[in-house]
């Protein structure tokens, strides 16, 4: 990006330059030189890269270069430089002034999802946005949120609009996730054998249990992996799920018990478990066991949890094949044509 000094010096301006230097982040300016709303944009930054300077302002490894003024003096900028860069511009939907960042063609956000998520191995990202430099990441993702105060372009790709950033809807949004996903205090009791519904909830109630060294009488509290939980001076198990996955062999029925047929269940410790859907007896693939009932509602038709199968044809689908495929088979249909040319046959053999 050194080309931009010299496209910037004829301009005679200035912006925010990021890049490292000394091996360092910093994002540069020119304190006498650059416009009021970059200056009122820096004055709201607490942040350990500013570095005001008085000349070269270019100097280092540059990446990212914000250009905050008035929307015809960036408008004509966006126009010379849009073909040789990524050039985002745009009117902030926090303080009404227009910006103009560039960047080089790669780097965006979502190249940088994309290689952390290789890097880390994640099955799933889901990421939240206000911006229009959060696009990029938005089509990427496996789920993306946007803010209530979002820009329009974002908001019509998330796949749902969250609450205004003022009400830290993001942090709000996590915590709902993460408290789905943990276990009432009762629920965690009755998987550490201490009874049913009711009589967890009644040593609950009559002050028995502890979490974390202190009495609690709460049944719904949501337990963690870290929490401490204490009854008649024994540390229970706050976590006694189990949950597998098995790639199931040919041969096994999905049943915890069989007097002929021999289970999936003897292929595992965990004699608890049970199956999440099932799979018939000759065919291979994974298979879901889990002791937390709570996971059954996934079996029930209603809830409408959408599945994938792989599926080894025979042959090569042609595009026919595929188009009868999408637009759905009926199988009763297919089943009478059949047992009609079985007829005739018969009827023939007879004659």
């Amino acid at each position: 990006m050194d080309d931009l000094s010299f496209y910037f010096k004829q301009k005679d301006f200035y912006p925010i330059v990021y890049a490292f230097r000394n091996n360092y982040e910093k994002f540069s300016y020119i304190p006498d030189k650059i416009t009021k709303q970059q200056l009122d944009f820096i004055s709201t930054r607490n942040d350990k890269r500013k570095n005001p300077i008085k000349d070269h302002l270019f100097k280092g490894n540059v990446f990212y270069i914000t250009c905050i003024a008035s929307k015809e003096l960036l408008e004509g900028f966006y126009h010379d430089l849009k073909d040789y860069y990524q050039c985002l511009f745009s009117k902030d939907i926090y303080s009404q002034d227009w910006w103009l960042e560039i960047l080089p063609k790669k780097a965006t956000k979502a190249h940088a999802i994309l290689q952390l998520k290789e890097y880390l191995n994640c099955d799933k990202v889901v990421v939240f946005g206000d911006g229009l430099n959060d696009l990029s990441m938005f089509e990427i993702a496996d789920e993306s949120y946007a803010v209530e105060n979002a820009c329009r372009e974002l908001k019509e790709k998330a796949t749902g609009v969250i609450g205004h950033h003022d009400q830290e809807s993001v942090a709000q949004y996590l915590k709902e996730i993460i408290r789905d996903n943990m276990k009432d205090l009762y629920y965690v009791l009755m998987y550490n054998h201490l009874g049913n519904v009711k009589q967890c909830k009644t040593l609950i109630k009559h002050g028995l249990i502890k979490v974390n060294g202190l009495v609690e009488t709460d049944a719904k509290r949501k337990i963690t992996e870290d929490d401490c939980i204490e009854y008649q001076n024994r540390i229970l198990n706050s976590q006694p799920f189990t949950y597998i996955m098995l790639n199931k062999t040919q041969g096994y029925i999905c049943a915890n018990k069989d007097e002929k047929e021999k289970c999936v269940i003897d292929l595992i410790e965990e004699k608890d478990c049970f199956c999440l859907g099932r799979l018939d007896r000759d065919t291979t693939g994974l298979l879901l066991l889990t002791n937390d009932k709570s996971l059954k509602k996934l079996l029930l038709p209603q809830n409408h949890v959408d599945k994938v199968y792989l599926v080894e044809a025979k042959r090569r689908l042609s595009k026919k094949d595929k188009e009868i495929f999408a637009r759905g088979l009926l199988l009763m249909k297919i089943f009478n044509v059949y047992l009609q040319r079985w007829i005739s046959l018969m009827i023939i053999g007879v004659m």
